[in-house]
């Protein structure tokens, strides 16, 4: 029982944490210029009769639930100021990634498959492509090659979208595509833990807990870091500057720190779901559309049909 509830109270600490973070900093930086009950007046006195009226336990439940709603609000601020550097893997995990997507791409090669086709299975990837590829065409043209393909002259429409394909296909083969892949299917590892929980509980229970505790650390890092430098500009303002100095210092500490530890658990946690998808255990979506691609019906063999 304490097993299933264990997933839920994580959901509810980080949020909860970060968000009493947030309070006490801003309680630290404003606490000076808030007058005492007996000097205030209006709205502020108001709110010190109500608490009086509920009780110090209604105040807390209160405060507490509108912690829990900042850090529902600022958790995600938290993890874009300091989440940078996109998804991490081992070197060895990396490999194997690399490899799977290699098998599944050759299989496009081999065959009559264009990139349209490909494109139909994953969209936008053409942008992606000819993005790189426009910045190739500069490049090669200053050096006098070209290795996308691109023809010159004014071709007729049939040969001018042979050669499109050609290039993009160029790109797909090239460690920018596999690049591209491997990208999507990172960025999409969340859609891939159903499939894990449904196929191992105990890798999945493995996984769910080392990635909370990767989000935990990235979630509290800002929120601490500016608990910190309040608190020490608070000091500094008290007369206490090598306290000051001290306190911000170790708050920088602290939050490189849980940077450091939550980027090696969130490599972790990728590892886990990575490899189950390497090993077969699990599908990545990506790979699925990937294994999915098949040339488009024939304009005859439509008609044909009907």
């Amino acid at each position: 029982m304490i097993a299933s509830l264990l997933p839920g109270f994580r959901d509810f600490r980080t949020p909860l944490v970060v968000g009493y973070l947030w309070l006490m900093a801003v309680w630290v930086l404003v606490s000076p210029f808030i007058p005492k009950k007996a000097d205030s007046i209006g709205l502020l006195r108001a709110l010190y009769d109500l608490t009086g009226w509920l009780g110090t336990t209604i105040a807390l439940t209160i405060l507490t639930f509108a912690a829990y709603v900042i850090g529902l609000i600022l958790s995600g601020v938290s993890l874009r100021l300091l989440q940078w550097g996109g998804q991490q893997l081992a070197p060895t995990t990396e490999v194997g990634l690399a490899d799977l997507i290699d098998r599944k791409l050759s299989r496009i090669f081999a065959s009559d498959l264009t990139f349209a086709d490909v494109e139909r299975q994953l969209p936008n990837l053409a942008e992606e492509a000819d993005d790189f590829i426009e910045f190739e065409h500069d490049r090669q043209r200053r050096i006098g090659s070209d290795e996308f393909g691109r023809m010159e002259g004014p071709p007729s429409y049939e040969k001018r979208m042979a050669s499109r394909d050609m290039s993009r296909r160029n790109w797909l083969r090239s460690p920018r595509g596999h690049e591209a892949i491997s990208r999507r299917v990172l960025n999409e590892l969340r859609l891939a833990e159903l499939s894990l929980q449904i196929s191992s509980k105990d890798v999945y229970d493995k996984y769910d807990r080392t990635r909370s505790e990767a989000d935990f650390r990235h979630a509290i890092a800002a929120p601490i870091g500016v608990l910190g430098i309040a608190v020490a500009v608070r000091l500094g303002f008290d007369g206490l500057g090598l306290w000051a100095t001290l306190i911000a210092f170790g708050s920088i500490l602290v939050v490189g720190v849980l940077e450091l530890t939550a980027r090696r658990r969130e490599r972790e946690a990728n590892d886990f779901i990575v490899q189950a998808i390497i090993r077969g255990v699990i599908k990545a979506p990506v790979l699925e559309l990937l294994d999915e691609v098949k040339p488009a019906p024939s304009i005859e063999a439509s008609s044909k049909r009907r």
